[in-house]
């Protein structure tokens, strides 16, 4: 009985998020109330609150799969190319799944000052992406293209800034292929400082 109640409330939640997703794509998110979410759902406007707390908890979920989905492919174990590659492959993937639901970024970027469970989920959503960055220059290590003693986490962490505000830069300003050719420029930039050549590939030494 405990295993058909669960998978029943997994339905109910599947079904209130799908709504709640297709009515904030059609119409907006400020414009849709509750009730409409749950009417289109067919279920009692008290059921939304025993799996959402309110709209913006929707949001988070939303925001939580997107990332999910993004890192699910080009974090794993079978990201090919070199580091540059796997972190712009990655933001392209984002920024990809970001501009398709523009109403819900929009909604998510507005209301997360204050809202905690969207807070929440931008710093599990975070450490997701520090973990996948870390990985993707733990393997660069082990392909010989950084030095053995490059640290990884440290690069990472410079990655995760330029992914994120790179994510958003791309979505408000819908410039993203400009911005990911400046974006390319920076990550070989982080190669270069972590294999401890900063001086751009082919330039030798100044001309006397």
């Amino acid at each position: 009985m405990a295993g058909k109640r669960d998978t029943k409330k997994r339905e109910v939640f599947e079904a209130l998020y799908a709504t709640a997703v297709a009515l904030f794509e059609e119409k907006g998110y400020d414009t849709v109330t509750v009730a409409e979410i749950t009417r289109a759902a067919g279920v009692a406007k008290g059921t939304f609150f025993n799996h959402f707390p309110s709209k913006a908890d929707i949001l988070a979920e939303w925001y939580r799969r997107l990332i999910a989905t993004a890192f699910e492919t080009t974090g794993g174990e079978n990201t090919a190319g070199t580091l540059t590659d796997a972190a712009l492959e990655t933001c392209r993937r984002t920024i990809s799944l970001c501009e398709a639901s523009p109403e819900l970024w929009q909604a998510k970027t507005l209301l997360s000052p204050t809202t905690p469970a969207i807070q929440a989920v931008e710093t599990q959503n975070d450490a997701i992406a520090h973990e996948a960055f870390e990985a993707q220059v733990r393997r660069a290590i082990a392909r010989g293209e950084l030095p053995a003693g490059t640290g990884s986490a440290a690069i990472a962490d410079l990655m995760l800034t330029l992914f994120t505000g790179t994510v958003r830069q791309c979505v408000v300003t819908g410039q993203s292929q400009n911005i990911l050719k400046d974006l390319e420029i920076r990550f070989r930039a982080i190669e270069q400082l972590a294999t401890g050549n900063l001086l751009p590939s082919g330039s030798g030494k100044p001309k006397r």
